[in-house]
């Protein structure tokens, strides 16, 4: 029986009684047009058996009450699991109530007591349907653990981990691995430098964030809480999922988020920006005038070094995370290197503000702050802000890197002052 899809074959000798033709699977609640597909290959299991195997494949949660020993074979491939469930409850009618993936399955009213026959013509034992016990399957499980259960945390670090669609956990972190998750994760889920699949039927109640990895979100899965990547790609179905994307914005593009929101969140973002530059041109004024130097006298150069410095830092974040030894340097790595990029950035913009008006004034914070506002206006031009901003971050990378993070770094036999490129001989 290679290569059949969707054919089924179920022993139900025993279970045709009278009145077989009528019998139906009424549905009711909401069932979706699609479920997974499953593939079952079971020979001579009691229908209980086999229910409890279609759910497992399709991500059901089942409740069946009124169940029968009578053995049955089960053999599809790729098959619509709706159908091969009516085809399984076809000996008599079931009603199927569906809330969400819990499915409650008994036996219809109509047909859950003998019918009374009128008093002049005693009914038959022969048109009685034999009497069906009501009972739950415990094997079929109830409904899944709450949400509200914590579960334990999971690592995953150069392996491979997977979450079962009845399995509850807490935060997840995938470290240089592979996660599966088919089940409930209550906390965050965060990658770095790893791949996770989040498959149709999972629930995360958290945020899910990825940093120099790759995040796959199956349609049919729920993620609660917030969806970015840092250096990293987020993908929901065929679409990919940019840093920023809420939980009532995340079916949106970009453009169709609250605008008063987008121009809320880049306002704080070059305030920010300007503070901390602000901040380390005050306290390590000899540091920024070295990446300022390189910014403006070799900005090309920078931008290719740009590429250069994001490469290399996740290659070492990666190689880090393999071991559990090197996960706390890798975020500590991680922490220093964003750090360094922004101050990088903040160089870059002091420069651009120096070109433009400094003519006008000497003060490198005005300067900073001109930088930054041309920074936020240019950021809302629609395709040229967004090759602005990744010019300016891959210039304010490389000029770190150019500067060996502004002598921080220095060369093996050189000691490096905090002037710009002033060395002193060892």
């Amino acid at each position: 029986m290679n290569h059949y899809k969707t054919a089924l074959i179920v022993g139900l000798a025993s279970l045709l009684v009278s009145g077989v033709g009528n019998a139906e699977v009424n549905k009711t609640g909401a069932w979706p047009e699609h479920d997974k597909l499953v593939t079952l290959d079971l020979d001579h299991v009691s229908r209980g058996l086999a229910v409890k195997k279609l759910a497992e494949q399709a991500g059901w949660s089942v409740v069946l009450r009124a169940p029968d020993t009578t053995p049955v074979d089960v053999h599809v491939k790729d098959a619509d699991p709706a159908k091969v469930l009516a085809v399984l409850l076809d000996d008599q009618s079931f009603v199927a109530e569906r809330d969400g993936d819990l499915i409650t399955i008994a036996v219809s009213k109509a047909d859950a007591a003998p019918p009374v026959a009128p008093p002049s013509s005693p009914p038959s034992s022969a048109s009685i349907s034999p009497p069906i016990s009501i009972a739950t399957i415990p094997a079929i499980m109830s409904p899944p653990p709450s949400p509200t259960t914590r579960g334990e945390d999971r690592t995953v670090h150069g392996g491979e981990l997977v979450v079962g669609p009845n399995e509850v956990v807490h935060d997840l972190s995938v470290m240089g691995g592979e996660l599966e998750l088919d089940g409930t994760a209550t906390g965050n889920l965060t990658v770095m430098g790893g791949t996770a699949h989040l498959k149709a039927g999972s629930h995360v109640v958290g945020n899910v964030t990825t940093m120099g990895g790759e995040v796959e979100i199956d349609e049919g899965a729920t993620v609660d809480g917030r969806i970015g990547s840092l250096g990293g790609e987020v993908k929901r179905g065929d679409k990919v999922v940019s840093s920023g994307y809420t939980l009532d914005d995340r079916d949106k593009p970009r453009g169709e988020q609250n605008i008063f929101q987008r121009i809320g969140s880049a306002i704080t973002a070059a305030a920010m920006l300007f503070v901390f530059g602000a901040v380390l041109l005050a306290l390590a004024s000899r540091r920024m005038e070295t990446l300022r130097v390189e910014a403006g006298a070799r900005p090309m150069r920078s931008f290719a070094l740009g590429f250069v410095g994001i490469l290399g830092a996740l290659v070492t974040t990666v190689a880090l995370c393999v071991t559990v030894v090197g996960i706390p340097v890798a975020f500590v790595f991680l922490l220093t290197a964003v750090f360094a990029s922004y101050a990088g950035i903040a160089a870059v913009l002091t420069t651009v503000g120096k070109a433009l008006i400094g003519h006008k004034t000497d003060s490198p914070y005005l300067q900073l702050a001109f930088g930054c506002l041309l920074f936020l206006l240019s950021g809302a031009i629609p395709v040229v802000g967004g090759i602005i901003t990744f010019v300016v971050a891959m210039t304010g990378v490389g000029v770190v890197v150019a500067t060996r993070a502004a002598g921080w770094w220095p060369k093996k036999g050189s000691n490096v002052d905090q002037g710009p490129y002033r060395t002193i001989a060892t």
